[in-house]
C-alpha cells in the first residue's frame, strides 16, 4: 500500500520509494525536501543527523542538463524560503508550514542557514550518476583501488572498432580462402561483424573457435555433395520420370537445376524449400498416394546435413567467440592506455563496494553523504541500484529517497531496466509514497488521460502489464486558469481521429501519409483560426479573455526520423514552419553527411573530374543536370570549376576544414539557396555547419585531408552508440511547430499535442543475430536461435514499453491531445494487427480486432468524459495565412572602433618561410658561359661522394624522423633536470623504442655513440663541460613573447650585422610581425654562474667526424639561419632571467647559445661537433626594444 506524500511530514530517514506520476511536481517536491534537510526539520520524521548542508546532501540524476536545472531550482527555492523567513516575501503553502514549525525568534537563524546553503550550491553534491561515481573513485582511490591517472573517454567506439579489426586480422588472415568461405558468407568485412557484436560484449560466454567450426561444416558439406554427385546421374532421371508421370507432389523441374547448382557450387545448402523437399522426409511426403517414394542415400545425406549444420551453428560460435575476445581486448587496451569509459565508472565503484568487506569505503561515503535522493529512478540499472542499496539499504542514520515513475520507464535502449525498479519496490515494501496531484494539465486533460488507462484496470495484468507491481492510480488535477477553445466552443481534451473510410486495412505507408496530411490540415486550420482570434486558450469563467493559439504552442510527437519527415513535409506544403528535436538522430546519418563525403572527396582530389562532378550534383551545391551538361561542353568553364576546388583545397590545408566549408557555402551561394527552401533548408544548413565543426575538432588528431575523409566515412557507416556531440542540433529557435520524438519530449509539456501515428509500432526484430528477453522470473536471457516462447517474451516487453511511451506522450499535453487512428496492418499479412500496439492493448487487452471491432472500442472510449471521436480532417487547398509582414529591421549601427591590425602567432620556422637565397644587394649571378666553363673545369675532378662507414652514427638514417628520434633520446636522458647515464637503462630504452620507430638493428650503434656524446667536452664561456657535468638542465623550455609591429627586415639586418658579419646567408622576407613569437628551446642549462641555451642538430655534413669542423658547422648554420634561432632563444632567455633574477646582468649571467651537431660528437675531442654563438648585449637590447615596438637603443 502506498502513502500519499506530504512534503512537510515525509520521513527523511530510512529507504523510501516515491512514485511521481507525470506532472505531479517531482522537482518541486525534491526542493521542498531539500529545504527540510537544510533546516533539520521534522523532529521524529527528520533526518537522523539533523541539519545538513548542500555538500552533504547527494542528489543524483541522469543528464547534465537535469543537474543544472535541479541546482537552479533548489537554489531559487532556498533564496525564496530565506526571504520568507526574514519577512521579505509572502510564503507559499510549503514554506508557510515550515515557518509555522519554528518559533518566530528562530526565524533569523533559519533564514541565515538557508542563505548559507544557497551560497554553497556551487559546491552542492548534485551530480549525474557518472560524475558522482568518478568523484567517489577519485576521492577514495585507496579504498576503491582506483588508479589516480585514469583518463575518462566518453566515446570508446574507436577502441571497439580497432579490437574487431584485430580479431579479424588475427583469426581470419592466416586462413585460406576455402576455409573462410562459410564465414565470409556471414560477414564480408569487420564492420558487419562489429554491428552484430555491439550488444553482446560482456554478456555471453565464449564459444568455440569459429574457424574449427567452419572446417567441420566444410567437411560435412563436401561429404554430402560428393554423395549427390555420385547419385545424381541415376537419380535425376528417376525424378524426371516421376514428374512426367505426375507421381510427385510439390516437386518442380526447376528445383532439380537448383539442386545441381548447389552440389556443383560453393553454397553450403540449397534454399530452405529445396533442402526440405529433397530430404528423406520431404521426398516421402511428395510421393502421391499409392506410389512408392523414390529412395536414395542422397536424400538422407541432405537431411542429415541440414540437421548437422543447425547443430554446428557457425554464426553463434563466431559471435560468442568474437564477443569474448573483443571484450577482453578492449579491457586490455583501456588498461594499457589508462582509459576508462562512462560505464566503467559505475562498474568499478560497484565492484569496489562489493569487495568492501570491512565497510571502510561504504562508511566513508555514508559519512560524506548521510542522505541521497535519486531522481528519475525508473531509468536506473542493476549496477547503479546495487551501489545505492549497498550504501543505504537497511543502514542506520542515513536516508535514501528514490524518486521516479515506472510508467515513464522508456529508456531500455540506454540500459535502463524496469525490473531494477521493481526490485527496489520489493525492497521498500511499506515505504511507498505517491504524489497525487497533477499541476501540468487542465482538469479535462487529466480526466481524459485517467480514463484512457483506467479502462485497463480490470485486465489480468493491468494497464502496464505488470499487475500491481506497476499500479495505475488516477491523479487529481490542480487545473489551469485557461481552457482550449475553438470558434467560441470548448474542445475535448482527448480527440480520436478514426479513419475508417475504407473497410479494408491499410498498410503503414498509407497510414503515415494519411495521418501526416490530416495532422497538417488540422494544425493549419487551428493556426488560421488563431490568427483571426477564434482559436486559443480562454480564461476560465464567462467572457474569458482569449490567448490566441501560436505555432509554438503545438507539438507533434513521433517515434523516429521517418515519421518526422513525413509530417514536416505535409506541414511545409501548407506553409507551416516546423522544427525537429531528437536525442537519438546522429548528424552523421543525415543526407548532408552523405553530400559532404562527396564534396570533401572532390576538394581532396580537385584534379579528378568524376569526383568534382559528383560533388557538384549534390543537393548541397545544387547544380542541375542541365548546368552539369553545359559545364561538360564548356572546357573553360569546367577548368574554372576545377580551379575553384583547388582553392578550396588550399583553404583546407592552410586554415582547416571548417573555414573551407564556409568558403564553399559562400562560393556556391548554399546558405541563400537553402534558406529559401521552406521545407528543410534551415535543417540542412544546420547539419552542414554542425558536421564542419565536428570535422574541425577531429582534424586536430588526424594527419591530413585523406585521414579526415576516412574518418568521415567511418562515422557515417558506424551504427553504434553516438556521443552527445553527434546528436542533431536544433536548427531554429523561432516560434515554430515542434516535431519531437517521444523520448526527447519526456519532462517537457506543450499546450496542444498531436500523436498522428499512435497506432504505428515496430515489432521485435526476430531475425536479429541475438534476441534479448526476460524469462518468466524476470531474468535477463538471450537466444541465438529464438524459439516461439522467447519471441513472445521479447514482444511482450516491447509492448509493455510501448504502453509506457504512450503514457509519456499523452501526459505531455496541457490542454488537448489528438490521436491519429486507422485500421492499420503491419507486415505482409492482410489482417489488422492493431492489438499488437499500445493503444490496441489498452482497448481490448490484446484481443485481435477487425475494423468494426476497433470502431466499437473507440466509440466506447469516446463515451468517457472530455473525449471525442471524429473523422480526420480531409485534404484541402487550405494553407497557413502566415504571421504577416515581419517587423522592419533597425537601422544599421555605425562601427566607430578602429579595426585591429593583423595579429598572428609566429615562430623561428615561420620567419624562415619563403626566405630569399639572394644573399645581398650586391650579389651577382654567374653568366651561362661562366657556368659551362666551371663545369668543364671540374668534370675531370668529379668523384663519387664518400659513403659513411656502416656501424657508425654517420650511417644512421637521415631526415626529419631520425632527427626527431635523436632529439627525443637526449630529452629522455635529461627528464629529471639533469643528464644521467646508466648503460643498462639506456640499452633497455633503445630496445623498446628503436623497433617502433623503424630503427631496429641500430641499438648497439646508438648505445655506443650516445655514451660518448654525453661525455664530449663542450665549449662554454671561457670553460668547458660535458652534458653529464651540467648541474641543471631543462629540456624543451617553452617561451612566448609579444611582437609589436616588428619589421622582420630590420630584425634580419641587426642579426646579420652582429653575428658573423660579412658572411653570406639567405635573407628573410621583409614582413611585419604583429602578435606573438613562440618556440621551444631544446635545452636550457646552467653552469658555473651562467645560463645557456642549446639546440640539437642532426644535419648530415659528411661521412665522418672530420666533416664537423667549426667552418663547416658555421656554413650549415648560416645556410639554415640557425644563428637567428640562437639570437631569438637568447632573447627569450634574457627576458626570463630579467624577470627572475633580482640583480640580473646579461654579460655576467648569460653564456650564449650552443649548437650541438649530434653526428659530429666524438668522445674526448673538445668542441668536436659543437659551435657557440654569443649574441652581444647591445644586439639583445636592440631586439628587446624592437619586439616591444619601442625605438631602438642607440648603438
Amino acid at each position: 500500500m502506498s502513502h500519499i506524500l506530504d512534503p512537510i511530514t515525509f520521513p527523511l530517514g530510512g529507504t523510501r520509494l516515491i512514485e511521481a506520476s507525470a506532472g505531479t511536481g517531482k522537482t518541486f517536491t525534491i526542493a521542498a525536501l531539500y529545504l527540510r534537510l537544510v533546516l533539520g526539520h521534522g523532529g521524529d520524521n527528520g533526518h537522523p543527523q539533523d541539519a545538513l548542508m548542500p555538500d552533504q546532501i547527494l542528489v543524483v540524476t541522469f543528464t547534465k542538463a537535469a543537474t543544472e536545472e535541479l541546482k537552479d531550482r533548489i537554489r531559487t527555492r532556498l533564496v525564496e524560503a530565506a526571504n520568507c523567513f526574514r519577512g521579505m516575501a509572502q510564503p507559499d503553502g510549503i514554506i508557510a508550514a515550515l515557518m509555522a514549525d519554528y518559533p518566530h525568534e528562530e526565524h533569523p537563524w533559519c533564514a541565515r542557514r538557508l542563505e548559507l546553503a544557497a551560497q554553497m550550491m556551487d559546491q552542492a553534491a548534485v551530480h549525474t550518476i557518472h560524475s558522482w561515481c568518478q568523484r567517489m573513485l577519485r576521492e577514495h582511490a585507496f579504498d576503491s583501488g582506483s588508479l589516480f591517472n585514469l583518463e575518462l573517454e566518453t566515446d570508446l567506439s574507436a577502441l571497439l572498432e580497432e579490437a574487431v579489426r584485430d580479431y579479424w586480422r588475427s583469426h581470419f588472415y592466416p586462413c585460406s580462402a576455402e576455409a573462410l568461405a562459410p564465414i565470409a558468407q556471414l560477414y564480408s568485412e569487420p564492420m558487419q561483424l562489429q554491428k552484430d557484436l555491439y550488444g553482446l560484449l560482456g554478456k555471453v560466454e565464449a564459444g568455440d573457435d569459429p574457424t574449427s567450426i567452419a572446417a567441420k561444416q566444410q567437411q560435412k558439406i563436401c561429404r554430402c555433395k560428393k554423395v549427390w554427385q555420385q547419385q545424381w546421374p541415376s537419380l535425376r532421371p528417376q525424378i524426371e520420370e516421376a514428374l512426367a508421370n505426375k507421381q510427385l507432389k510439390y516437386v518442380k523441374a526447376a528445383q532439380l537445376d537448383e539442386l545441381q547448382r548447389w552440389f556443383e557450387g560453393d553454397a553450403p545448402l540449397p534454399s530452405t524449400t529445396v533442402a526440405n523437399r529433397f530430404g528423406s522426409g520431404g521426398m516421402n511426403a511428395a510421393a502421391k498416394k499409392g506410389v512408392d517414394p523414390i529412395e536414395s542415400i542422397a536424400f538422407a545425406a541432405l537431411e542429415d546435413l541440414t540437421i548437422e549444420l543447425e547443430n554446428l551453428d557457425l554464426k553463434q560460435a563466431l559471435l560468442r567467440h568474437a564477443s569474448q575476445w573483443v571484450a577482453d581486448r578492449i579491457v586490455a587496451e583501456k588498461q594499457r592506455l589508462a582509459l576508462m569509459g562512462q560505464d566503467d565508472l559505475i562498474i568499478d565503484l560497484g565492484k569496489a563496494l562489493d569487495n568492501d568487506v570491512d565497510n571502510q569505503l561504504g562508511d566513508k561515503i555514508r559519512h560524506q553523504f548521510p542522505v541521497a535522493m535519486i531522481d528519475e529512478f525508473q531509468d536506473t540499472d542493476p549496477v547503479q541500484y546495487g551501489i545505492f542499496s549497498a550504501l543505504y539499504l537497511n543502514q542506520t542514520n542515513t536516508g535514501l529517497m528514490m524518486i521516479g515513475d515506472p510508467k515513464q520507464a522508456i529508456y531500455a535502449f540506454r540500459g535502463a531496466d524496469i525490473y531494477t525498479y521493481l526490485q527496489a519496490r520489493d525492497d521498500t515494501v511499506g515505504n511507498h509514497y505517491t504524489l497525487e496531484t497533477n499541476y501540468r494539465s487542465s482538469i479535462d486533460m487529466v480526466a481524459a488521460a485517467n480514463a484512457l488507462f483506467e479502462q485497463a484496470q480490470g485486465y489480468p495484468d493491468g494497464p502496464f502489464m505488470y499487475q500491481q507491481r506497476i499500479p495505475f492510480a488516477s491523479v487529481n488535477a490542480n487545473g489551469r486558469e485557461r481552457h482550449w477553445q475553438l470558434n467560441g466552443e470548448p474542445q475535448a481534451a482527448l480527440n480520436l481521429w478514426w479513419d475508417n473510410d475504407n473497410a479494408e486495412p491499410i498498410n503503414k505507408a498509407s497510414y503515415i501519409d494519411n495521418m501526416s496530411h490530416a495532422c497538417a490540415e488540422s494544425i493549419t486550420e487551428f493556426l488560421n483560426q488563431g490568427k483571426q482570434g477564434n482559436a486559443g486558450f480562454a480564461a476560465n469563467g464567462e467572457d474569458g479573455e482569449l490567448e490566441p493559439l501560436q505555432a509554438s504552442d503545438i507539438a507533434i510527437l513521433v517515434r523516429d526520423f521517418g515519421e518526422a519527415n513525413a509530417v514536416r513535409d505535409a506541414l511545409t506544403a501548407k506553409g507551416v514552419r516546423s522544427v525537429y528535436l531528437s536525442d537519438k538522430e546522429s548528424v552523421y546519418s543525415s543526407d548532408e553527411a552523405a553530400d559532404l563525403r562527396l564534396i570533401l572527396n572532390a576538394v581532396a582530389h580537385p584534379q579528378d573530374d568524376r569526383a568534382v562532378r559528383a560533388a557538384l550534383s549534390t543537393r548541397t551545391i545544387g547544380l542541375s543536370f542541365n548546368q552539369l551538361e553545359q559545364l561538360g561542353r564548356n572546357e573553360q568553364a569546367w577548368e574554372q570549376q576545377l580551379d575553384g576546388f583547388k582553392l578550396l583545397l588550399q583553404s583546407w590545408q592552410t586554415q582547416g576544414v571548417l573555414p573551407m566549408v564556409r568558403n564553399l557555402l559562400v562560393r556556391f551561394d548554399v546558405a541563400q539557396r537553402l534558406l529559401a527552401e521552406p521545407a528543410r533548408g534551415e535543417r540542412c544548413l544546420t547539419n552542414l555547419l554542425h558536421l564542419a565543426e565536428l570535422l574541425q575538432a577531429a582534424a586536430a588528431s588526424l594527419d591530413g585531408e585523406l585521414a579526415l575523409l576516412r574518418y568521415l566515412n567511418e562515422q557515417c557507416s558506424d551504427k553504434g552508440e553516438k556521443s552527445d556531440e553527434q546528436v542533431m542540433r536544433l536548427e531554429s529557435d523561432a516560434e515554430l511547430v515542434k516535431v519531437i520524438t517521444i523520448h526527447k519530449s519526456k519532462g517537457l509539456q506543450y499546450k496542444l499535442v498531436f500523436l498522428p501515428f499512435v497506432f504505428n509500432y515496430r515489432p521485435v526484430n526476430t531475425s536479429a543475430p541475438v534476441l534479448f528477453f526476460r524469462d518468466a522470473n524476470g531474468q535477463n536471457q538471450l537466444s541465438f536461435n529464438a524459439d516461439d516462447e522467447a519471441k513472445a517474451s521479447a514482444e511482450r516487453e516491447r509492448l509493455a514499453e510501448d504502453i509506457r511511451l504512450l503514457y509519456v506522450a499523452v501526459t505531455r499535453a496541457e490542454y488537448a491531445c489528438y490521436l491519429g487512428l486507422a485500421p492499420l496492418k503491419i507486415g505482409k499479412g492482410k489482417k489488422v494487427n492493431v492489438h499488437l500496439n499500445a493503444l490496441g492493448k489498452l482497448l481490448a487487452d490484446g484481443a485481435e480486432l477487425d475494423v468494426a471491432d476497433i470502431g466499437q472500442q473507440l466509440q466506447r472510449l469516446a463515451q468517457q468524459p472530455h473525449t471525442s471521436i471524429s473523422a480526420p480532417m480531409a485534404r484541402s487547398n487550405r494553407v497557413y495565412s502566415g504571421d504577416g509582414e515581419p517587423a522592419p529591421l533597425p537601422p544599421v549601427r555605425h562601427y566607430s572602433r578602429k579595426p585591429l591590425p593583423n595579429w598572428w602567432i609566429s615562430s623561428y620556422s615561420g620567419l624562415l618561410r619563403d626566405m630569399s637565397h639572394q644573399h645581398d644587394d650586391y650579389a651577382t649571378e654567374a653568366r651561362p658561359e661562366q657556368l659551362a666553363e666551371m663545369m668543364l673545369a671540374s668534370s675531370d675532378e668529379l668523384e663519387l661522394p664518400q659513403q659513411p662507414e656502416i656501424g657508425t652514427i654517420h650511417a644512421f638514417p637521415k631526415g626529419a624522423a631520425p632527427g626527431t628520434f635523436l632529439h627525443d633520446l637526449f630529452e629522455w636522458a635529461a627528464i629529471d633536470g639533469v643528464f644521467r647515464y646508466d648503460a643498462d637503462e639506456v640499452e633497455q630504452h633503445l630496445h623498446s623504442i628503436c623497433p617502433s620507430n623503424g630503427f631496429a638493428g641500430e641499438e648497439a650503434v646508438l648505445a655506443s655513440w650516445f655514451a660518448a656524446a654525453l661525455q664530449v667536452p663542450l665549449p662554454l664561456f671561457e670553460q668547458q663541460a660535458s652534458l653529464l657535468e651540467l648541474p641543471l638542465a631543462q629540456p624543451e623550455l617553452e617561451f612566448w613573447f609579444e611582437a609589436t609591429n616588428v619589421d622582420v627586415g630590420q630584425l634580419d639586418r641587426l642579426v646579420t650585422e652582429s653575428i658573423w658579419p660579412g658572411e653570406i646567408r639567405p635573407q628573410l622576407q621583409p614582413i611585419q610581425l604583429q602578435g606573438m613569437l613562440k618556440g621551444f628551446i631544446d635545452l636550457t642549462f646552467y653552469y658555473q654562474g651562467r645560463y645557456y641555451v642549446a639546440d640539437y642538430k642532426s644535419n648530415y655534413l659528411g661521412p665522418d667526424q672530420s666533416a664537423y669542423q667549426a667552418e663547416a658547422m658555421r656554413a650549415a648554420m648560416l645556410e639554415h639561419r640557425y644563428e637567428l634561432q640562437a639570437v631569438l632563444y637568447s632573447l627569450a632567455l634574457h627576458r626570463l632571467l630579467q624577470s627572475r633574477l633580482p640583480d640580473y646582468d646579461y654579460e655576467r649571467d648569460v653564456g650564449g647559445g650552443l649548437y650541438i651537431f649530434l653526428r659530429g660528437l666524438e668522445a674526448g675531442q673538445l668542441g668536436q661537433g659543437a659551435l657557440t654563438v654569443s649574441p652581444p648585449k647591445q644586439l639583445i637590447e636592440q631586439l628587446d626594444c624592437l619586439f616591444r615596438g619601442e625605438e631602438l637603443v642607440d648603438g
